[in-house]
């Protein structure tokens, strides 16, 4: 990696923080960083205040920063807008694919390490370049595009009733345990065609997996095992569902080629991974700090007077808290020249979704952030969200059964004082605690 080389006697000459030796790691490169004074993306410092890194990053090193990763595994953040959307439209030189990463090829990336799910060479949207990209996303949207918008209203609808019936009478609800992280989780296994009691062991392992802690790869297995299991059933026994729906519509290789029952049915099992855990952990964390804006700032008088809507507030909260700030990654294809430095072949490059969202060139002002819809909170270019309007069209109709049948609410906590999870992929709150005058939510004909 090429790093402008500091002055004699100056601070960065000091060797960064102490890590675990790693098999064949090259001193150079961390001896590089150390002079760069690299972030570091993981612990408190990320956890607390990422916004706070971002910008000194951006200050530092401009559009461009180094950063460590957990076991302080080298790679770039691209945390300006222009070079987001350069990197994103340039895949001639910046691959999706994880086995051109350097780091990984050459044995220097542990087996237990937390970030290991991202970056495994599975066939998905996500790591696919061309054609193969275009296969595998076609899988996903075809089966999307079969979603009826009345169906997915009245599963939001139903679920969200559930849910409050079952806090209401308390007077208090912690918005994300009893709300947030279990809505959108429920809905998209309802739309998967996941059984019932499953669904929750999904949940669990998704949100364990995404946080990157130290059962991170054990939490990946026991999704990808129920994934599996779900998708050898629906192929015997397809239903009305997305599972279903990827393994009889388009994208399946012809026989000829060699891939049997089993590789097919693998290869719908990852794209089902990659339709839970986007709708999963999207959805909710952006519904989570949508409230939390609206709860510590004016919004909700705004509303009330009619000047704003719940679309307004979620486009707003996608400036100030997007759901997604960091996304794992692309790796240069040759030496490229980007912001102040030259990003060299076999590097990662982490697409900081949340600090090119931030960057001044591009951030409208706080005012007038519900009507900008330039955000790049769902990415830019070919690897784009494949269903941003599902996921919005579930988190707005969340938002409004959840401020129409559960008025008065007050947050409980300082906002100050909020746990916020120690994930370097998402931004979401551990819990949203909140108080509102007790209630009795009503059954409603035709729901369960």
């Amino acid at each position: 990696m090429t790093l402008p080389s500091p002055p004699p006697a100056c601070p960065a000459y000091v060797t960064g923080p102490s890590s675990p030796s790693r098999p064949g790691s090259a001193a150079a490169d961390l001896l590089a960083f150390g002079h760069a004074d690299p972030g570091l993306l993981f612990g408190p410092e990320l956890a607390a205040d990422p916004g706070a890194l971002y910008e000194l990053l951006r200050h530092r090193h401009g559009p461009v920063a180094p950063v460590l990763l957990h076991d302080h595994i080298p790679a770039w953040l691209v945390i300006g807008y222009a070079e987001l959307n350069a990197v994103l439209h340039d895949g001639d030189r910046f691959s999706a694919d994880p086995t051109n990463w350097r780091e990984l090829t050459e044995g220097r990336v542990p087996e237990y390490w937390p970030l290991r799910p991202a970056v495994i060479t599975i066939p998905n949207p996500r790591n696919a370049d061309g054609d193969e990209h275009i296969r595998l996303r076609t899988i996903v949207t075809a089966s999307l595009v079969q979603l009826s918008p009345r169906r997915v209203r009245r599963i939001v609808e139903q679920t969200a009733d559930e849910l409050i019936r079952a806090f209401s009478a308390s007077g208090h609800a912690d918005l994300i345990g009893d709300f947030a992280r279990l809505l959108p989780g429920l809905v998209m296994a309802r739309l998967l065609g996941v059984p019932e009691d499953q669904a929750q062991i999904l949940l669990d392992g998704v949100t364990r997996m995404v946080d990157g802690g130290p059962d991170a790869i054990a939490a990946n297995e026991q999704v990808m095992t129920i994934l599996r299991e779900l998708v050898a059933a629906k192929s015997a026994a397809p239903g009305h569902d997305l599972i279903s729906w990827m393994l009889t519509g388009p994208g399946r290789l012809p026989d000829e080629d060699n891939h049997s029952e089993a590789d097919w049915q693998e290869t719908v099992t990852r794209q089902a991974w990659v339709v839970l855990c986007g709708g999963l952990e999207v959805a909710q964390t952006w519904m989570a700090n949508a409230t939390l804006l609206m709860l510590t700032s004016s919004m909700l008088s705004e509303m009330r007077g009619g000047r704003l809507t719940v679309p307004d507030a979620l486009s707003q909260a996608l400036w100030q808290h997007p759901p997604v700030q960091n996304v794992i990654g692309r790796y240069a294809l040759t030496d490229v020249p980007l912001g102040r430095i030259v990003i060299e072949r076999g590097d990662m490059v982490i697409l900081g979704l949340a600090a090119a969202g931030a960057d001044p060139v591009i951030q409208p002002d706080l005012a007038a952030a519900h009507r900008s819809r330039a955000y790049p909170a769902f990415g830019i270019g070919p690897h784009a969200c494949p269903a941003p309007d599902l996921g919005e069209q579930i988190t707005r109709i969340a938002t409004e059964h959840l401020l129409q049948h559960v008025p008065g609410m007050r947050l409980a906590d300082n906002p100050d004082a909020l746990d916020w999870r120690p994930s370097l992929l998402m931004r979401g709150l551990a819990s949203l605690n909140v108080t509102f005058p007790p209630f009795t939510l009503p059954t409603r004909a035709g729901h369960r």
